[in-house]
């Protein structure tokens, strides 16, 4: 044994689209046989050509309940269904060479020498060492084959050569590769280049369904390739003879295929012959005048216009034309088939099991509805009925009116179509006999259906639509009722009694003739009535469609008018109230005040309508409220009365101020004022209710301008103690309308007389700046707003305090000296100038005291401050055992303890 080099050169596909292998580098390995006898070799590179299949057989056939044709298109699958491959097995078995083995034969047919490559890469050429021989020399190549060393000693024994199960039970060559054989002949001479074409051994069959189509469904449950030749001889003879026996063939199955796909088988060649067709006609190649011929069976259950055929079979034979059932070598065999119905006269179609007829579905109730009956007789068996009056019937392309009679032989398809619409809502029905079968045609029930009710505007001339469906081409006719007159009419011309309902919504134009004088609605009705009961009472075909027409309304533009208080010689309001009724407004409250300008009735229009009213002057300061009514339509005592709406009319209080309402004058003759500001037109008078006569006021009554009118409030010079004096101010004839002012004089103050004002606290705020909250200035004890000091003084008022004359000098030898307790009540016991109520100074009148020093020293009897740390009352950082002092000697601020000693000046209020 010898191992050879092969090479591996490139690749190129040739015209005739044959696939050339060059000799290239490639290393594979090589088996040398051959016979002992020397002789000469003789280099040589064959080129090996793979070529296009010699048959190539597309059709494509589309089955349908009206015959069979081929289509302008092929099916198209969504997903195939294959064997072993999700794709053409064909990419790789058609054109790939995994082994090849080659033989040189003598002329007398004797092998000469002969090698096999047991791996090749695909598209190559090889390299091989031949014989030089006398004469013509024959050298076989046979890919995919194996090893056939040994197997093939003569010609003869290579072209007999056959093998069993070259092919899985799936329809594929083992390994997914085809086997091909070629052959070159010629004399062996020196440096020989030349091709050697190969031919595949086997057949190939593509199979292409759909299943479609409207009213047909088909649902395989097999499909089958039938009649496949078990073996398979690599070299192919001039005249292949058929077998005959069944042992020699056999079937692929697939099963459960689906509704569409693609399947592919190989097979050996097949030489079936030439069958008997009779016409040449596809719908005839069903195997006649043949033995054994390869054919495709798809068997399933089918349903057809609503009948159910068990066990249909569609047979196929894919050789040539309508009567050649051979299958060849190399020949590739493409059938693509659409299924959308079955044409019984159709031989390739087979049914196991025809079903009993059935009564056709029910035709529709309209008028024109069809229906399929399917006479489901076997081809031969007459058939006959008479069309009845409501019927026509269409068989193939002939139509038959009612009365005719129909006479046919096997299976047909009836369209029956409904002369008129069914006149009652119950089915009708006709029957008569195929064969021995009896069949009952009828037509589903007509129907009336009405639609919403219609609303309409209260006004006159509104329009709406009511609707009605009735089944097509029923007579019809519609009529109007209403209640409280003849208020509701057609919009347009009204409808005809008998005309054809369309079978789909129809409306029904109405209108208002005159405008609902009520605040009610009130009805009407639309009574439409369709087939026989247009003629007779039938209830099932009348239906009433309610017209309701809403009631009047009054719509008021402004509901609550609000006037001012003055008096008002022209208001106007405005209402909207569906037009063309009569309108009437009265005032039902508040007449003493409130009444109506002419006009007080009137008619409606589409605009608004004014309502013009006055008022007088409101005295109160609290508001007033009238009422107006406006009626529109029939009037309140009607037995359906018209909408009313009620004004209310509220007119505010009027003004009456004062300001201010305390007049605090100096002890020294003086005036003071105060404003007076009302609603123009208000009379006004001022009176002295108690108090000192000392004070007068210059105006005694007035009348209010709108504007601010002022008062002048005077007094003489005080001597004594302060003084006031209580005026009210009142409107006349009013309820409310009353202001107290008060008139205050200040005593004459004294050097010991103190005022504590805004200004004061602004300085005290100045003084301490950010330790302000340490030392609060109006405490006493705990209390931060002692006498509600605080709460005066921040609102701009004032207040006067008293301060000793006399200096305390509790201890003697104290020099003033003495702690909190100890001061506390001396302040609390003190008596002086007549007077009980003394204290403790707060912080700020504490402060007030030091700034005013010289004038308080000043004063009759007064002894003088000594420079000692002074107490208040004003508790330290809320604490409530410290408090706030002022040093006398340089004016600061500070804290001590109640234990702590320090002087005291004691205070009284003065006011």
């Amino acid at each position: 044994m010898e191992r050879k080099r092969i090479r591996k050169k490139g690749v190129m596909l040739n015209a005739l689209f044959l696939l050339s292998l060059f000799c290239g580098c490639t290393q594979s390995e090589v088996v040398t046989g051959g016979k002992e006898e020397k002789a000469e070799e003789v280099s040589s590179c064959f080129h090996l050509n793979i070529l296009a299949t010699t048959v190539t057989n597309t059709r494509s056939v589309a089955f349908t309940s009206c015959g069979t044709a081929r289509p302008d298109s092929l099916p198209e699958v969504e997903s195939e269904t294959v064997t072993r491959s999700t794709s053409d097995p064909g990419d790789i078995s058609d054109k790939t060479i995994l082994n090849l083995w080659v033989g040189q034969y003598g002329e007398n047919g004797d092998l000469v020498t002969e090698e096999y490559f047991s791996s090749m890469a695909s598209q190559e050429s090889v390299n091989l060492p031949l014989k030089r021989i006398e004469g013509t020399s024959h050298v076989w190549a046979v890919a995919n084959a194996g090893n056939l060393t040994g197997k093939a000693a003569t010609e003869s024994d290579l072209k007999a050569y056959s093998v069993e199960n070259a092919f899985t039970d799936d329809g594929l060559p083992n390994n997914n590769l085809c086997v091909m054989t070629g052959m070159w002949s010629g004399e062996i001479k020196e440096n020989i280049s030349a091709d050697i074409q190969l031919k595949r051994s086997l057949a190939k069959i593509k199979f292409t369904y759909l299943v479609g189509g409207k009213n047909f469904s088909f649902l395989p449950s097999s499909l089958e390739l039938c009649n496949v030749p078990v073996q398979m001889k690599y070299i192919g003879e001039e005249n292949p003879t058929q077998l005959t026996g069944d042992a020699d063939f056999k079937t692929y199955t697939a099963t459960s295929p689906g509704n569409s796909g693609t399947q592919y088988w190989y097979l050996p060649e097949n030489p079936a012959g030439t069958g008997a067709n009779t016409g040449n006609e596809a719908v005839n190649k069903t195997g006649a005048g043949v033995t054994h011929a390869t054919c495709i069976r798809l068997t399933g259950d089918a349903v057809q216009d609503g009948v159910r055929y068990e066990n249909v079979v569609f047979t196929l034979y894919p050789g040539n034309g309508n009567n050649d059932y051979t299958i060849v070598r190399n020949g590739l065999y493409t059938i693509n088939v659409t299924l959308t119905g079955i044409d019984f006269s159709d031989k390739r179609v087979t049914v196991g099991t025809v079903p009993e007829m059935q009564d056709p579905d029910n035709l529709g109730a309209e008028k024109g509805a069809t229906g399929i009956f399917q006479v489901t007789t076997r081809p031969g068996m007459p058939w006959s009925f008479t069309i009845p009056t409501w019927l026509l019937a269409v068989v193939g392309e002939t139509t038959y009116e009612a009365g005719n009679k129909l006479d046919f032989i096997g299976p047909y398809r009836v369209e029956f179509k409904t002369v008129t619409a069914n006149p009652r809502a119950e089915e009708r029905e006709t029957s008569f006999t195929v064969g021995e079968k009896e069949i009952t045609v009828r037509q589903n029930p007509s129907v009336l259906a009405a639609g919403t009710s219609v609303l309409l505007d209260a006004g006159g001339g509104s329009e709406g639509n009511g609707s009605f469906t009735a089944t097509r081409g029923i007579p019809w006719s519609a009529t109007l009722t209403s209640e409280w007159g003849e208020w509701l009419g057609w919009n347009g011309d009204a409808p005809q009694t008998g005309a054809e309902a369309s079978g789909t919504e129809e409306s029904l134009k109405v209108k208002t003739l005159s405008s609902n004088p009520s605040a009610a609605a009130r009805t009407g009705t639309i009574l439409v009535k369709a087939g026989d009961a247009i003629s007779t009472t039938y209830p099932e075909l009348t239906k009433s469609i309610s017209v309701t027409q809403a009631g009047a309304t009054i719509s008021v533009t402004d509901r609550t008018p609000k006037p001012g208080p003055e008096a008002a010689e022209k208001l106007s309001d405005s209402f909207v109230a569906t037009h063309d009724l009569p309108w009437v407004a009265t005032v039902t409250s508040g007449t003493d005040w409130l009444s109506l300008l002419t006009p007080e009735s009137g008619t409606t229009g589409t605009g608004s309508q004014t309502i013009d009213y006055k008022t007088t002057l409101n005295l109160n300061a609290s508001e007033r409220r009238g009422m107006i009514t406006v009626q529109v339509g029939n009037e309140t005592g009607d037995s359906h009365p018209g909408p009313s709406e009620v004004i209310t009319v509220i007119q505010a209080g009027s003004v009456f101020e004062v300001s201010p309402t305390v007049l605090d004058l100096e002890s020294t003759a003086s005036t003071g004022t105060v404003t007076v500001t009302g609603t123009k037109g208000l009379p006004w008078i001022v009176t002295r209710k108690e108090g000192s006569d000392a004070v007068s006021a210059n105006i005694e009554q007035s009348t209010a301008t709108g504007t601010g009118q002022t008062v002048t409030f005077s007094v003489p010079e005080n001597t004594d103690e302060t003084r006031s004096a209580t005026f009210f101010f009142a409107v006349e004839g009013s309820n409310d309308h009353s202001k107290r002012v008060t008139v205050n004089q200040a005593a004459k103050l004294s050097a010991f007389d103190l005022e504590i004002n805004k200004e004061s606290l602004t300085a005290y705020e100045t003084w301490l700046g950010s330790r302000l909250s340490s030392y609060p200035p109006f405490a006493n004890e705990e209390d931060l707003d002692y006498n509600n000091r605080k709460t005066l003084i921040e609102g701009g008022g004032s207040y006067v305090i008293q301060v000793q004359k006399a200096q305390n000098t509790a201890g003697g030898t104290l020099y003033g000296y003495a702690n909190f307790y100890v001061m506390s009540g001396y302040c609390s016991n003190l008596e002086e100038g007549g007077h009980k109520d003394w204290r403790l100074p707060t912080m700020i009148e504490l402060r007030a005291m030091f700034e005013n020093k010289e004038k308080i020293e000043q004063g009759d009897g007064c002894e003088e401050f000594i420079n000692v740390w002074y107490w208040s009352s004003s508790v330290y950082l809320s604490d409530r055992n410290q408090r706030c002092v002022i040093s006398w000697e340089t004016g600061d601020p500070g804290q001590t303890t109640k234990q702590g000693n320090g002087g005291v000046r004691c205070v009284r209020d003065k006011n």
